[in-house]
């Protein structure tokens, strides 16, 4: 099976976490090698791939390593009441408050306009403090993480939504992300992709499953948690078979397994 066959397109072409991942480098030789093919005969591929790398290139401008993980020691002197596997580091400066400001608040729904002609999407940023590098790691996938690293979720959707993320580890913990508490956070259609304001990193060892809910509905962060127990309990603890939990809301759910160092 090639792997434009594991991967349709009504127009033909290649979806846009199949050009991630090969600019990720995480095709095998017989992919990459068909991917390149691919990439010389279609022009809007080649474009769409353009795009990508000046997205990188962009992010790495405008938020270095050091912006990325700004704060983490002030944090480490004077701790945040968040458990002890997770340290947050803030963006600093006005990019995260303009994040905060326009698409965290909580208001409702009917205040924004749908966006036409893009779809919700998520994604995370890891941040390698050994070598300053950053790196985007689609949804569904399995990513092992080297001490330091930190991470920072993003999202994009056309319509208002309503975000959580939580948590869950190897010992079964479950923890609430994205908000600590109470309702999930009302956030405004946007065409860019927008990167929630904390970096975490993950300390201790074993696995952690990370989900992102993007509803259409409000709900209570707590919902979200109890869902994610549910599934992990469905899962007899295994979170490599972890199903992504569901509740109702007509929420759409990524989720992301780290390897902790």
């Amino acid at each position: 099976m090639t792997l434009l066959e594991t991967t349709p397109s009504p127009s033909g072409h290649l979806a846009e976490l199949v050009l991630r991942r090969y600019r990720a480098g995480e095709f095998s030789t017989e992919e990459g090698a068909e991917t390149d093919r691919h990439l010389a005969a279609c022009a809007p591929c080649r474009s769409k791939l353009r795009v990508l790398v000046e997205e990188q290139r962009a992010f790495e401008r405008d938020i270095p390593f050091e912006r990325f993980a700004g704060g983490v020691e002030r944090a480490r002197r004077v701790p945040r009441p968040r458990p002890r596997r997770l340290w947050f580091a803030g963006l600093g400066g006005a990019l995260a408050a303009a994040a905060v400001v326009l698409f965290l608040v909580r208001t409702p729904a009917p205040a924004f306009n749908r966006i036409k002609g893009s779809s919700v999407e998520a994604t995370v940023r890891v941040a390698s403090a050994k070598a300053s590098a950053q790196r985007a790691v689609p949804p569904g996938s399995q990513e092992v993480l080297e001490p330091g690293d930190r991470v920072r979720f993003g999202y994009r959707t056309p319509d208002p939504r309503y975000l959580a993320a939580v948590s869950v580890d190897d010992g079964g913990e479950i923890t609430l992300l994205y908000p600590e508490s109470g309702p999930a956070l009302a956030v405004a259609p946007t065409e860019k992709t927008i990167y929630l304001p904390d970096s975490l990193e993950f300390t201790g060892a074993g696995r952690e499953k990370v989900f992102l809910f993007l509803a259409r509905t409000p709900f209570d962060s707590a919902v979200a948690k109890q869902a994610v127990k549910t599934a992990h309990a469905s899962a007899k603890g295994d979170l490599a078979s972890l199903p992504n939990p569901a509740f109702a809301g007509g929420q759409q759910v990524f989720s992301w397994l780290f390897r902790k160092p």
